[in-house]
């Protein structure tokens, strides 16, 4: 069964054996000399990380050799081996004087060499299969740990990114305030931050936000959007007051960016709030001048109307009845009847209104004609408020007629008039109403009397 390298060798072959063995030269792995720092490093520290594990690792090792050895199967090879030696001892021993002595000595050492050698062997063999695994585990550990620790750490962060989505926009705050845990251990991670402030903008938390703001600003002073979303922040958790504090975010944000519509909006919004219509005026001009978006100007222009709508030159009694009819009037600022060769300040255009007696009126109407700029804004650059009775009129349109400063006949080249019948007695156009438009003028010209007709299809 086992032995089969003893009963081929000659008598002094082992000895042969090992001279030839301790003679032959050693050799050395030429690759050995060409590991670098790099891999050094590499394995000292994952021999550093393996000392937590090797030693239970190595124990658990030791343990199945023991229980290897304590198996049925590993005590019937043992028994295998000795029981085979001792045949082969007793062969030896009884060879009937064919042997002397010292050969019948240097078989002996050779079967109990090979006795040796079998036992290693089948050691060898029964830990074979789960030997290297402890050491693979040793050497991956440190990237182990790090794939792990990646998926651990990310984790927390990736769970409450599928939440804030689900969230569809409307994040609770529980989940503002897990966010806001999780970014003071990552000052390094502006967009979550940035996307934190903007949450808590449209949650009210107006404080939260500005500190974020603060930080952003601070980290990005070359971002004037920035700035301006911080001034933003600052007045609204100011009670919508331009606080010393708040002046100075606007100033600056106005500093870096002499456009940023926002920042003319939250100083209307203050005058407004405290009862001062003019200053109000005047900023929300300025916002409607430094945005393009439709949208946007629409929104400013119904505050603008808002603001300077109660102020509106009305049309008295007297001047609703005074005029003869037929003979055209000649109104000024404030409705007032004056002569048409009274000039006034700037520039100023004169409009001769009609009104067709096909058109039915109450008498409960109200008749505005204003100038507005083409290709701009919308809003009237002068305006005259008139009853349908007045008419036939000569309008005078001057630069003192704007409702809003620095929004007037001199601020743009070329306009166009209206003169609108509202049914409602809105400025703003409605049902009903009857509109008659002027061509373009251009008003760095000398320009003629317009003339404009209210009919049915006007």
């Amino acid at each position: 069964m086992r032995g089969r390298h003893c009963s081929a060798q000659p008598p002094g072959a082992a000895r042969a054996d090992q001279r030839c063995r301790a003679s032959a030269p050693r050799r050395t792995d030429p690759g050995a000399r060409l590991v670098t720092g790099f891999w050094i490093v590499a394995v000292l520290l994952a021999a550093g990380a393996g000392t937590f594990v090797a030693a239970p690792l190595l124990a658990a090792r030791a343990r199945a050799g023991r229980a290897e050895e304590a198996s049925p199967a590993g005590q019937t090879r043992r028994a295998a081996n000795v029981g085979f030696f001792n045949e082969r001892l007793g062969d030896i021993r009884a060879d009937d004087g064919v042997l002397d002595q010292s050969e019948r000595e240097l078989l002996t050492a050779d079967l109990e060499r090979n006795l040796l050698l079998e036992t290693a062997a089948e050691e060898a063999a029964s830990s074979g299969e789960a030997g290297p695994t402890p050491w693979f585990a040793v050497a991956g550990l440190p990237i182990v740990g790090l794939i792990v620790y990646a998926l651990i750490g990310a984790s927390a962060d990736q769970e409450l990114a599928d939440s804030l989505r689900a969230a569809e926009g409307r994040p609770s705050l529980g989940q503002l305030e897990r966010l806001e845990a999780r970014l003071a251990g990552q000052p390094d991670n502006h967009d979550g931050r940035y996307f934190l402030a903007r949450a808590w903008m449209a949650a009210g938390e107006h404080e939260r936000a500005s500190g974020l703001l603060a930080m952003m600003v601070g980290t990005f002073p070359q971002q004037a959007s920035l700035k301006a979303q911080y001034a933003e922040a600052l007045f609204l958790a100011a009670d919508r007051k331009i606080t010393p504090r708040v002046k100075a975010a606007i100033d600056a944000g106005l500093a870096a960016n002499p456009h940023a519509t926002t920042l003319y909006e939250l100083q209307g919004i203050a005058a407004w709030n405290e009862g001062d219509a003019k200053n109000a005026a005047e900023h929300f001009a300025s916002a409607l001048r430094t945005t393009s978006d439709p949208r946007r100007r629409e929104l400013i222009m119904g505050v603008l109307a808002r603001i300077t709508g109660t102020e509106l030159p009305a049309q008295t009694g007297a001047e609703a009845h005074g005029a003869q009819a037929g003979a055209p009037t000649v109104a000024g600022t404030g409705g007032e009847q004056r002569p048409a060769d009274e000039g006034g300040q700037g520039r100023e255009i004169s409009v001769l209104v009609e009104l067709d007696p096909s058109v039915p009126v109450q008498g409960s109407e109200t008749v505005f004609v204003y100038a507005r700029a083409t290709g701009g804004p919308r809003m009237p650059l002068a305006i005259q408020r008139l009853t349908p009775g007045a008419l036939p009129v000569l309008v005078r349109l001057t630069t003192s007629m704007a409702m809003v400063p620095n929004m007037s006949l001199d601020t743009f080249d070329t306009v166009e008039v209206v003169a609108r019948l509202s049914r409602s007695g809105s400025v703003t156009p409605g049902e009903g109403d009857v509109e008659a438009l002027s061509p373009v003028l251009d008003l760095t010209q000398s320009v003629d009397v317009v003339k404009l007709r209210l009919t049915d299809d006007s």
